[in-house]
């Protein structure tokens, strides 16, 4: 998956939700935020990909992606 197609499902959620695109950013990167500040050793290979930053909303989203698609092993 693209950076390009997250935003576009970012997009689509506000839609369907009927709200701002900046809102649904907002609360994708308050659980990314949440999840962060709670990592631990067993999630440490996710998190560490970034290098110590936090990722956006679109990065997480397809890295997510990667990582479901492996584990389903498509």
């Amino acid at each position: 998956m693209k950076k390009s197609k997250a935003t576009k499902i970012i997009e689509r959620i506000a839609v369907q939700e009927s709200v701002s695109v900046a809102e649904v950013r907002a609360d994708i990167q308050s659980a990314i935020d949440h999840a962060y500040e709670n990592r631990n050793e067993s999630n440490a290979d996710f998190w560490g990909q970034w290098r110590g930053r936090k990722p956006s909303p679109e990065d997480f989203i397809v890295k997510a992606n990667k990582e479901v698609l492996a584990k389903l092993n498509f």
